[in-house]
């Protein structure tokens, strides 16, 4: 298990026994990490406020957790990581400058392949992907959610911008659904089974909401 904290670092747990999980590795070596971790063989790859994506050896995490380096954004931000089912291909939410498509393959040696173009961002902060599908969901703060074809995954291509009551954090697909955390405004459910006009079906607006994940 993977535990990224703010003040405390980031921590390797053996969870073997659930009741009892075990520290097996530790490091301080990273700024303000944020949403993403994606583990690839000996690598580990950290979504940081401050510094883009950073890169671990976590091969002997007892001895050591190398730092290998630094994935810098264009905007110097990465509040969430994803990869794709191979882990070839790594989508960065760079905050203001939108997303970023990585090529991941070696994560030592990993390359920038394309941003989304084309397209005001507000502060892209949130992504999940739906296999099914090939569609890509971005959290775009107050822009709502994007919903990319993902299908060539190195150029997204936008279907629909979905505009939330609130700033839109985390979007998670299932079927013809898509659950929406959007913060002040609450938690909303729409169908997107017509992507192009998606609708609402459900909402629950809290007395003191602030809904940013699920």
């Amino acid at each position: 298990l993977f535990v990224a904290s703010y003040s405390n670092g980031l921590f390797l747990f053996d969870i073997s026994k659930p009741f009892d999980p075990q520290t097996i590795g530790r490091t301080t070596e990273f700024d303000i990490p944020t949403n993403g971790i994606i583990r690839k063989g000996k690598y580990l790859l950290l979504s940081d406020n401050v510094g883009g994506v950073m890169v671990y050896d976590i091969s002997q995490p007892q001895e050591k957790i190398k730092f290998v380096k630094e994935l810098k954004t264009e905007s110097g931000e990465s509040w969430d990581i994803l990869a794709d089912k191979e882990k070839k291909l790594m989508y960065v939410a760079a905050g203001t400058t939108g997303v970023e498509i990585w090529n991941i393959i070696d994560p030592a040696n990993a390359k920038l392949i394309s941003k989304v173009k084309g397209i005001t961002w507000d502060y892209a902060w949130g992504l999940s992907y739906d296999e099914a599908t090939k569609r890509l969901f971005v959290s775009d703060k107050t822009n709502g959610v994007r919903i990319f074809d993902a299908s060539n995954p190195t150029k997204p291509a936008l279907i629909k911008t979905y505009k939330t009551g609130g700033q839109n954090h985390f979007a998670l697909p299932y079927d013809t659904l898509l659950f929406l955390a959007n913060g002040p405004a609450g938690f909303e459910t729409i169908s997107i089974k017509n992507v192009q006009k998606p609708k609402t079906v459900f909402k629950d607006i809290y007395s003191k909401p602030f809904v940013t994940g699920m």
